[in-house]
C-alpha cells in the first residue's frame, strides 16, 4: 500500500503495522512486508489546519514515533526520515535528520533519499557479511547521488549474533537508557554529515532490553522535528 492510500487517515493498519497520528499523509509512509519508511518529503495537497503532522506505529518488538516540530515553521513536513528493514536474516533501523541550511526543505529531501538508497541496497544485494564494506558502499552511493541538501545518519544493523552502529552527525543511540554514541557536533554546529563524512563512525553493540535511535529533536520537547525508533529484542 502506498502513501496516497493513507491520506488523511488518523488510524490505519498496513502489513501488520498499526499506525495512529495527525496528517499521516505529510509524512508520506511507504510500507511493504519488509520496509517501513516515513518522513522527509512534502505532500503539497495536504490541508493546513494547524495540527502537527505526527505518526506512531508498532509491529511486534518494533515501534516508532515521528512528530513535525513546532519550531520548524519553514516547512509543513518533517525533515526527519525513519527507516526500518526486517527480514529473516537481518534487521536494520535508521534515522536521518535533514540539514536544510537555507531552510528550504532540502534537508528533508536529502534524508528521504538517503533512506531510499539504503532500501535499494538491501533489496538488491545478499545479506551483509562485511559490515565495513557495506557502509563504505552506502556512503559512496549517497555522496554520488544526493545533489542538494544534507542529512545526519544513524543506523543499527542487527544480525542473529551481532549488532553494529554506524553514524554521522548528532543523532542518538541508547541501549537501556545509556547513550552509546558520541555526537559529531559542537553546540548546534554539526562537525560531520552524510555528504561531508569520509568514513562515518562504526562500533559493535551489545544487545540490551531496549534499543532506541533518535534525531536530536527527541531532546527538545517537539520544538525540532523528532523521530524515535525502538526495538525490544
Amino acid at each position: 500500500m502506498n502513501a496516497v492510500s493513507l491520506m488523511y487517515m488518523t488510524a490505519q493498519t498496513v502489513h501488520n503495522w498499526h499506525m495512529t497520528g495527525n496528517h499521516i499523509e505529510r509524512l508520506q509512509p511507504h510500507i511493504d512486508s519488509r520496509c517501513f519508511l516515513a518522513g522527509g518529503i512534502q505532500d503539497t495537497n495536504a490541508p493546513d489546519d494547524g495540527k502537527q503532522p505526527k505518526i506512531s506505529a508498532q509491529r511486534g518488538p518494533l515501534s516508532l514515533s515521528m512528530v513535525k516540530g513546532t519550531g520548524h515553521d519553514w516547512t509543513h513536513f518533517c525533515e526527519d526520515t525513519a527507516f526500518i528493514y526486517e527480514s529473516q536474516e537481518q534487521l536494520l533501523l535508521a534515522v536521518f535528520d535533514g540539514v536544510s541550511g537555507p531552510q528550504n526543505g532540502s534537508g528533508g529531501r536529502a534524508a528521504r533519499m538517503a533512506a531510499c538508497i539504503l532500501r535499494q541496497i538491501l533489496q538488491t544485494q545478499p545479506p551483509v557479511t562485511e559490515i565495513q564494506n557495506f557502509f563504505k558502499h552506502y556512503l559512496d552511493r549517497c555522496q554520488n547521488t544526493i545533489a542538494y541538501g544534507d542529512t545526519t545518519a544513524i543506523i543499527v544493523y542487527c544480525a542473529p549474533e551481532t549488532a553494529w552502529l554506524w553514524h554521522v552527525g548528532d543523532s542518538l543511540c541508547f541501549i537501556d537508557g545509556s547513550q552509546k554514541n558520541t555526537t559529531h557536533s559542537v553546540g548546534a554546529l554539526l562537525t560531520n554529515t552524510l555528504l561531508t563524512a569520509q568514513n562515518g563512525e562504526l562500533q559493535e553493540l551489545e544487545y540490551g532490553d531496549q534499543l532506541q535511535l533518535g534525531s536530536d529533536g527527541m531532546l527538545t520537547d517537539n520544538y525540532d522535528d523528532s523521530t524515535i525508533l525502538c526495538y525490544r529484542p
